[in-house]
């Protein structure tokens, strides 16, 4: 198991594994039907081979983690430089970054594959406009789409929910090639 006062890593370790990257909530307890169905879920990735990457705090974050650390699997957690809250016991590395949309990024290059749980922040719709472009769409309360759905235009994504300091918010990004790219040239009046 790895210590959160271990060294900080300030870059992505480099590892012989591919890893999956799980999104989901801080907002939910140990006793939690969540809690539980997320620590398996860490362990299953583990135990397919996969290192587990995760935002490093508590609810989702910290279950996913530590089913994945019990299963001896290589945990690395995205966490920020405000130390708002303290990073999981079940870390093995960890990556300081400055903000959360530096978290998300780092989470999402991190990953050779991605797993969205439900809550919070944690629930993210990733739209996909065809090659390697994609919108992204974080902070809802609730998805309106699942994976695989065609969608229209107009369609309702999702339900805005609290950002990590509270007041509801959108996060919303898009990425051209695989990049993240300034969102305002579509947002735009015409």
């Amino acid at each position: 198991m790895g210590s959160a006062d271990s060294a900080l890593n300030q870059t992505p370790p480099a590892l012989s594994q591919p890893v999956i990257s799980v999104f989901g909530s801080s907002r939910c307890t140990e006793a939690s039907d969540l809690y539980q169905l997320t620590r398996g879920l860490g362990d299953a990735i583990a135990r397919a081979g996969f290192a587990v990457a995760t935002g490093g705090y508590g609810g989702v974050m910290e279950a996913v983690s530590r089913g994945a650390a019990e299963s001896g699997g290589i945990v690395i957690g995205v966490v920020d430089h405000a130390g708002r809250s303290k990073a999981n016991q079940w870390l093995s590395e960890r990556i300081v970054v400055d903000t959360w949309r530096q978290r998300l990024h780092t989470l999402m290059d991190l990953g050779d594959g991605y797993v969205v749980c439900q809550g919070g922040t944690g629930t993210l719709v990733i739209l996909e406009h065809g090659g390697d472009n994609y919108s992204l769409y974080g902070y809802l309360e609730s998805a309106g789409v699942e994976q695989g759905d065609l969608v229209d235009n107009g369609a309702e994504l999702g339900r805005v929910g609290l950002a990590p300091a509270g007041p509801p918010a959108l996060y919303f990004e898009m990425r051209i090639d695989g990049r993240s790219v300034d969102p305002l040239q579509w947002l735009r009046p015409r």
